[in-house]
């Protein structure tokens, strides 16, 4: 799949540990009027231990992106962030999505309709503030709001604070060649 990037203006380092609501940045669509609110995660708690708003992320990303859930073998690790399935992770019923959600410093923002606690799209990224630099690991939106701007909105709300709040520059994204023009269009360049 090939990777994007795109540089973002930097700010001044700030940190937050509690779930924040997003703003709809300038670049996003604006989803005042649609009931739909955005809102970043604190970052997870110890591994397997989900927040509500976590559950029904990786609900919506093995929905949506069942490419993605891959069985990784329990003895190959597969970086410092997401260590690989050690049989314990197995018997609590990890998975690859599992490891993104939860991976070292992992951050994900949801989309729900407002009053409803169930979430209608997510986005996990995992910045790395001391580079000025993030990877987006996830976005998914659900099929019945498909379309509407949400995935663009979690987007560009994530980019906003990471600039904001963490000093980001950079954003990555390895993206499936069916999604290279939702990146083209949010201005992401393909690298090699």
């Amino acid at each position: 799949a090939p990777a994007a990037a795109r540089a973002a203006p930097p700010a001044p380092p700030a940190a937050t540990a509690a779930a924040v609501p997003l703003a709809a940045s300038a670049a996003g669509p604006d989803l005042s009027s649609s009931g739909v609110t955005l809102e970043l995660q604190p970052p997870p708690a110890a591994f397997g231990s989900f927040s509500p708003a976590e559950a029904h992320a990786l609900r919506l990303y093995r929905r949506r992106l069942p490419e993605c859930n891959v069985d990784l073998p329990p003895d190959v690790p597969c970086s410092p962030a997401h260590p690989g399935l050690s049989p314990q992770r197995k018997r609590r019923g990890a998975d690859f999505l599992h490891l993104l959600v939860h991976g070292q410093g992992a951050r994900t923002a949801v989309a729900r309709l407002e009053g409803k606690e169930s979430i209608v799209g997510a986005l996990t990224l995992i910045p790395h503030a001391a580079a000025s630099f993030c990877e987006v690991q996830l976005l998914a939106v659900a099929s019945s709001h498909a379309g509407r701007g949400i995935g663009a909105a979690l987007l560009g709300a994530a980019e906003a604070w990471l600039a904001e709040q963490l000093g980001v520059r950079t954003v990555v994204v390895l993206a499936g060649h069916d999604t290279v023009g939702f990146w083209r269009r949010r201005g992401y360049a393909e690298a090699a």
